[in-house]
């Protein structure tokens, strides 16, 4: 496997890491949920992969180009075919508007 498919795998899923983990689980006050998420072990990459199949998709804001990151949603998707990726680039005017509301 070339490094740079190898790179783009690893980023594909350390952004879907990053997706999974940072969903809220919608119950309880937000001092619980913190003392519970402190003593919780990790989960399995598998056990990701399954609670990502409840998302609705992945946004990525990037400052990378587009056709940069045109191989890391490739390898994602490939990947994890069932998650709708979107790259937004950080410059563009209306996705900074986003990030910072």
């Amino acid at each position: 496997m070339r490094a740079s498919v190898k790179i783009s795998v690893l980023a594909a899923a350390a952004a879907l890491t990053a997706a999974v983990t940072s969903c809220s689980t919608g119950g309880g006050s937000s001092s619980s949920s913190a003392s519970s998420a402190a003593s919780a072990a990790p989960l399995s990459q598998a056990a990701l992969a399954a609670g990502s199949r409840h998302e609705k998709g992945l946004v990525i804001y990037s400052n990378a180009l587009l056709s940069q990151m045109q191989q890391v949603t490739k390898a994602f998707r490939a990947a994890y075919p069932w998650i709708n990726v979107t790259v937004t680039d950080d410059e563009d005017p209306p996705a900074r508007g986003r990030q910072t509301s």
